[in-house]
């Protein structure tokens, strides 16, 4: 045992308690740095990985209705009408067809050809009737709302039609068949 301490009680005096305690105390201060030296790096790795956001879409720009005839959208919608008519008619026809003739055949093949056949027929029969349907329940309402803006004065139906910039908007099949035919840009 040391008998004589030249320095207790003074203020550098310092018990093991007190050397213990500011250890534990910088171990705990490197031990943060460390968590958050490791959390930023962490989150810099995450910011990096993140896709860019998506640029806003481009604001549609309203369509002008001006110089549409309700008259016209009504016999559209009629046309559509009696296509969808028909198509029932057909389907309901072939279904009935279908169902009076079975197919009589010993080879299995033909037997699921023939049923994929009828499948198909009557599939397309109903996808043609539902399409046609929805086509002119949408001209007739667009016929309805037409005729209500007409009614208000928001819209002149003798006016010039505007069509968008660069005329009629053409389809993909329309400027695929141009290309074809020389219509769109040649190649050298």
């Amino acid at each position: 045992k040391v008998r004589f301490n030249r320095d207790a009680g003074t203020a550098s005096f310092k018990t093991p308690e007190e050397y213990a305690a500011e250890a534990r105390a910088a171990d705990q201060q490197q031990q943060e740095t460390r968590k958050a030296r490791e959390t930023q790096e962490l989150l810099e790795e995450i910011q990096a990985l993140m896709p860019e956001p998506k640029a806003e879409p481009p604001a549609k720009a309203p369509i002008d209705l001006n110089g549409i005839k309700p008259t016209d959208l009504l016999i559209g919608a009629g046309s559509y009408a009696v296509v969808a008519v028909l198509a029932w008619q057909f389907t309901n026809a072939a279904a009935a067809y279908f169902a009076a003739n079975d197919v009589e055949s010993s080879i299995y093949y033909v037997n699921r050809l023939t049923g994929l056949a009828r499948v198909v027929v009557i599939a397309m029969g109903g996808l043609g009737t539902g399409v046609t349907s929805i086509a002119s329940v949408g001209q007739a309402a667009l016929a309805v709302q037409v005729a209500l803006q007409i009614s208000r004065g928001e819209l002149d139906p003798n006016a010039e039609r505007k069509l968008p910039p660069g005329g009629r908007k053409v389809g993909e099949t329309e400027r695929l068949f141009r290309l074809m035919t020389g219509g769109g840009k040649k190649i050298l």
